[in-house]
């Protein structure tokens, strides 16, 4: 059995505060598709509860204290679940969802319930649980997708972005990396504090986001942690998981 954490961010999830249900039904469908050619168990880390919760507040300006973005979540969190449980139900698949903080994280009953989740092959559905705990709000649960693939020792992680091609980068690498191709590899090692920040200048999903900078952070704890195999890539692309999972060649490729 192959397992894999896939992180959807906000930008992705989401149109204006509403669940971005074509996409999430192509998530749905690619995951069935893959599901007929191999054993596999999924956790999707998801992001967009805050937008959406937004659009419910029917506030005239955003709030964007912790405080604030605590609460959008809490009234977005639902509609989230519900839109990703729906859409994979209807392909057969047994759900679980739970949100989690880093400490709950470290609670040896979280792996135990993980280990138990995996035995009855349930995809599970995954978010911070803001409303305790502000520390990834502003992160975009990519730390929390690492940590989660490190506790169940993940084939893949998988981090999708509105960013165009994953990773943007500056001019100065592309002689290095390859610049605007769609398939690169690099080392963990090669994941330097210089580089991160250089990458970070580049493109956003979303003004309040960080960018690739916590992505590749993540990245790297993961690598470090056991996790053999991390992609970032664009979750606009068609077929982008397959293209991944059954072929390992899209986005960027982060191995040690």
């Amino acid at each position: 059995m192959k397992k894999i954490v896939i992180k959807i961010g906000g930008a992705l999830n989401t149109i204006h505060g509403v669940p971005n249900l074509p996409l999430i039904e192509s998530f749905a469908k690619e995951i069935w598709q893959i599901s007929q050619e191999m054993e596999l168990f999924v956790i999707f880390v998801l992001s967009g509860a805050i937008p959406i919760g937004f659009r419910f507040s029917k506030d005239e300006k955003q709030d964007f204290s912790a405080e604030g973005q605590s609460l959008y979540s809490m009234m977005g969190q639902s509609s989230l679940f519900a839109s990703y449980e729906n859409t994979l139900r209807n392909y057969g698949f047994l759900i679980a969802s739970g949100t989690y903080t880093g400490k709950t994280l470290t609670n040896p009953h979280t792996k135990k319930v993980f280990q138990k989740a995996i035995k009855k092959n349930s995809i599970v559905l995954v978010n911070e649980a803001d409303n305790v705990n502000p520390e990834e709000i502003f992160g975009d649960n990519d730390l929390l997708a690492s940590k989660i693939a490190v506790i169940i020792k993940a084939d893949i992680l998988i981090l999708l972005s509105a960013i165009k091609n994953g990773i943007e980068y500056p001019s100065s690498f592309n002689n290095k990396l390859g610049g605007g191709e769609t398939f690169l590899k690099m080392k963990v090692n090669e994941l330097t504090d210089n580089f991160i920040s250089e990458l970070d200048n580049g493109e956003k999903s979303r003004p309040d986001s960080h960018g690739i900078q916590i992505k590749l952070q993540a990245a790297k704890k993961a690598c470090q942690g056991g996790v053999p195999k991390i992609f970032i890539a664009n979750g606009n692309e068609k077929n982008i998981l397959q293209k991944i999972i059954l072929k390992n060649k899209r986005g960027t490729l982060i191995t040690l």
